[in-house]
């Protein structure tokens, strides 16, 4: 057996769209030999503004038996109007995550624990509650001596891709999400987090380092962050160091052991 991996996700762009989301993991989790995952809602309160995770909702959407709410694990701060920062309200919570995980695996299956804030990390900082349930999780596996390895769903290792666009396509990729439908059709709608994909026009070219897909207006699109480097061609080791650096201040690196 490989070791075992959970994955952590914010669910930020998805609030109106569980069903595909559920779908696109099930289906990524099924091409690597997985039984669909279960998920676990980390969140200290379900009350939202995304009205497909809100209450009962998600468990809706994935079927009961694939859901799971440790509200223990969420950041008790957020119920206190005058305190800021992060807290977790039940750190022993994480041993009762840590045999869910175990279980899980055991059976071909795999867990995502997720609460609402995009991004883990920013600048190598934390920045959402979950990057420290990961930590609470991999002091309990070290603690019990059993190999795990945490992070930012879907994991896997990035890749880097060159794609050819005319420039005045490569000029609308400025902003911070770019059509899916951009891509060939062998590019999946769903890679790992940190991929780099390398727009190249006839005179000028971008390269972006991929978060997750989200599903706007009925069309696919795939979040991102624009290379701010020179504007010339780039060699692969600074492509390689780009997407290095990304992974790492943003959280997107796994943590193993």
């Amino acid at each position: 057996m490989t070791t075992p991996t959970v994955y952590s996700f914010g669910y930020w762009g998805w609030g109106t769209n569980t069903q595909q989301l559920v779908k696109l993991a099930s289906t990524w989790e099924k091409e690597q030999g997985f039984k669909p995952p279960l998920w676990v809602d980390v969140r200290l309160q379900r009350q939202t503004r995304a009205p497909e995770f809100r209450g009962d909702a998600f468990a809706k959407a994935t079927g009961p038996q694939n859901y799971r709410w440790m509200r223990g694990l969420g950041n008790a701060v957020i119920a206190d109007a005058n305190a800021t920062g992060i807290k977790i309200k039940d750190p022993k919570q994480a041993d009762e995550l840590l045999d869910l995980i175990l279980e899980c695996h055991s059976k071909g299956q795999r867990v995502v624990y997720f609460c609402a804030c995009e991004l883990a990390c920013v600048g190598g900082r934390m920045r959402c509650h979950r990057y420290a349930v990961g930590t609470l999780l991999l002091a309990a596996a070290r603690r019990r001596k059993s190999p795990l390895t945490v992070v930012e769903w879907p994991g896997g290792e990035p890749t880097s891709r060159e794609v050819t666009l005319d420039d005045r396509a490569i000029s609308k990729l400025k902003g911070y999400q770019f059509r899916t439908s951009l891509l060939p059709r062998a590019v999946p709608t769903l890679m790992p987090q940190g991929s780099v994909i390398h727009f190249r026009g006839d005179t000028t070219e971008v390269i972006a380092c991929l978060q997750t897909p989200i599903l706007t207006r009925g069309e696919w699109a795939h979040r991102m962050f624009i290379f701010d480097g020179p504007r010339e061609s780039y060699s692969q080791s600074q492509i390689d160091r780009f997407m290095q650096k990304h992974r790492k201040g943003y959280g997107l690196l796994p943590r193993t052991v």
